[in-house]
């Protein structure tokens, strides 16, 4: 069954066509966080681009299954006789199968706490647009007896050189505190460009198990 599926997917050129969808996908996502923040758009609008993302490409599938672009425009695949059509069939039923078998557990229910908003960061009304960018959280898993705790950080404007503030929160978000900020000990041009944060699972060199990075 596998060997004349692929032979099957090779001829309606299904790989080609997912392979254009894959490059377009991520091309779309590269664009929609910057523009998602450059026009402050809610933060659910990357998850939306996301779910709309996914939806399409079982949709993807079957049309690059059915039909096929050519030099003479978009035209219905030709089975290779009525045999073939019907093991087409199969195929195609056997492939969307194993696709909504990969889909359906990540869609499972997802597990939230329903709270009030909380802000963490408001930038100051002189503070040069957009202010801050860039959340990025994270709960430490190897760090003992702090375990469960967050830290956040974001990209922040100011007037000064510019930093990564670090926030703390013990308590699953409701309330943060700033306990540190990384600062540029370089070149002093200041912190920019998409901050993110790092717990090592494992020791490395001098570093223990459990040491929180923030690779640029």
């Amino acid at each position: 069954m596998a060997l004349p599926l692929l032979a099957e997917l090779k001829r309606r050129r299904v790989f080609r066509a997912l392979l254009g969808y894959a490059i377009v996908a991520f091309a779309i996502l590269q664009v929609v966080e910057p523009v998602m923040h450059g026009l402050r758009l809610p933060d659910w609008t990357l998850s939306l681009v996301v779910v709309a993302l996914g939806v399409a490409f079982p949709i993807v599938l079957v049309l690059a299954w059915v039909f096929d672009v050519s030099s003479s425009g978009i035209e219905r695949t030709r089975p290779v006789g009525a045999e073939a059509e019907s093991r087409s069939s199969r195929a195609l039923l056997a492939l969307l199968a194993a696709v909504v078998a990969l889909v359906l557990p990540a869609s499972g229910q997802a597990h939230a706490i329903s709270r009030a908003s909380q802000t963490m960061y408001t930038p100051p009304s002189n503070a040069p647009s957009p202010g801050s960018l860039y959340p990025r959280a994270l709960r430490l898993q190897y760090s003992g007896s702090s375990n469960g705790t967050l830290l956040a950080t974001f990209e922040q404007y100011s007037s000064g050189t510019p930093v990564f503030p670090v926030y703390r929160s013990t308590d699953n978000g409701n309330s943060w505190t700033q306990i540190s900020s990384i600062t540029d000990t370089h070149n002093s041009f200041g912190m920019r460009y998409q901050p993110f944060l790092y717990e090592l699972p494992t020791a490395v060199g001098n570093f223990p198990a459990g040491s929180s990075t923030a690779p640029r």
